[in-house]
């Protein structure tokens, strides 16, 4: 298969004309206080989270991580018109009112995405989960000033990927490389979400990682450098 490599991402329309509003405008300035105990929709009944199933959030240590909770609560969506929280922000399901985002979730059997100590779990969506040496601030690739190629996250994922799928023979194949990785995420509407864990990277509808605000690996990379976060885009 002869195809180009993509080092660059193609420019993308805006989030509000694609999804019919602004996820940035979800984001609130202040997150509710810790509670021990989360109400859920149900009056009367409270949520255990010890009880729920262990996902990624549960086993990402947030000692491990070099923002603080308020940083990650803050880069979370708040409650309004476009969607809410089950329980508290940042520690429960956010649910979009959102037709098209919903009938993405629906595919999964989900109707929100859950977050827990201010960290996004897209994990029931995921499609794929590989993990990378040096995750960086940078997704795409490029090269430095001497000219040599430097591979971004993305890169590094499409490469892991293609290792596993040539393992599994997917689709018959076992000579699956990046660049079809990369040509086939696009063509199916995909993109990576690089996890706290600055480790591990999912591979999620980018509609459903568009919609839900968060912040991820490239936020926590840039929090150890000192730099400023800023939404996983």
């Amino acid at each position: 298969m002869n195809i180009d490599k993509t080092t660059s991402e193609v420019p993308k329309p805006s989030k509000e004309t694609k999804l019919g509003f602004d996820p940035d405008r979800l984001m609130g300035s202040e997150p509710k206080g810790s509670e021990s105990e989360v109400k859920s929709s149900e009056p009367g009944k409270l949520i255990d989270f010890d009880k729920l199933i262990t996902r990624l959030t549960d086993r990402i240590d947030s000692k491990d991580l070099y923002s603080t909770r308020l940083e990650r609560v803050r880069y979370t969506p708040v409650d309004g018109p476009n969607g809410s929280w089950v329980g508290e922000r940042g520690e429960s399901k956010y649910m979009l009112n959102n037709p098209e985002v919903n009938e993405a979730l629906a595919k999964y059997g989900r109707d929100g995405i859950e977050y827990r100590n201010g960290v996004v779990d897209f994990s029931p969506v995921a499609e794929a989960k590989v993990t990378i040496e040096g995750m960086s601030e940078n997704r795409l690739s490029r090269k430095d000033e001497s000219g040599n190629h430097l591979a971004g996250n993305f890169e590094k994922a499409n490469i892991k990927l293609a290792e596993q799928w040539n393992k599994e023979r997917r689709d018959g194949k076992d000579d699956w490389t990046h660049t079809d990785i990369e040509k086939w995420r696009k063509e199916n509407k995909l993109t990576w979400h690089e996890n706290s864990d600055m480790k591990t990277c999912e591979l999620v509808p980018t509609i459903i990682h568009e919609a839900f605000r968060h912040s991820g690996g490239v936020f926590e990379i840039n929090k150890k450098n000192n730099r400023n976060g800023g939404f996983d885009d």
